[in-house]
Formats: C-alpha cells, sequence, structure tokens
C-alpha cells in the first residue's frame, strides 16, 4: 500500500522523533490546556496546518512571478490599459443609471 493510500484510508503509522525538553513541555502544556485530545492529534494538527499554510504560500508565489511575466507582455499591457482607460469615467452614478 502506498503512502498516500494509507492516509486515505485514514490508517496511522508510528514515528520516532528527538526533540528538546522545551519542546516536548510546550506539547504537554497543549494538551493539559486542552488544546488537542492526545500529543498524536496536537503533533498532526500542528503539521497539517503548516503543510497548507506553505501550499498557500507557494501559490501566492506563483500567482505573483505570473503577474509579473504577464507584466513583462507588452500585448498585455496594452490590453490592460485598454479596460483601465474604458472605465475611467465609469462611476457610481452610470452604473445605477444602466440599471
Amino acid at each position: 500500500m502506498t503512502r498516500n493510500a494509507a492516509v486515505r484510508r485514514g490508517s496511522a503509522r508510528n514515528a520516532t522523533f528527538s526533540l528538546h525538553a522545551e519542546a516536548l513541555e510546550a506539547i504537554d502544556d497543549l494538551v493539559a490546556a486542552g488544546r488537542a485530545p492526545s500529543k498524536n492529534a496536537l503533533i498532526e494538527a500542528l503539521v497539517l496546518k503548516e503543510r497548507r499554510r506553505l501550499a498557500r504560500e507557494r501559490r501566492h508565489h506563483e500567482r505573483l512571478h505570473a503577474y509579473e511575466e504577464a507584466m513583462r507582455d507588452p500585448m498585455f499591457v496594452r490590453d490592460l490599459k485598454d479596460v483601465e482607460s474604458a472605465f475611467a469615467t465609469a462611476d457610481a452614478e452610470t452604473a445605477r443609471a444602466i440599471e
């Protein structure tokens, strides 16, 4: 069974990590404070949250790169300026008149 298949089925696997005493105390404190039902649940939630954050950050950088590329394209910039000038005189009053 592949790793992804195991994750989809909800099965857990054992892993051993060495953590500094301060990190272990923080885990104990967070579980004791009710932030998670167990140490395993806490670590899993934190790791998955960080993975989602990194994915959002990656997508943001990819979009930023795409925008930067687009701004180097003279045809795109010209189209953008055309749209901008077409809407330059639009205002709320004109929009209400159109409705």
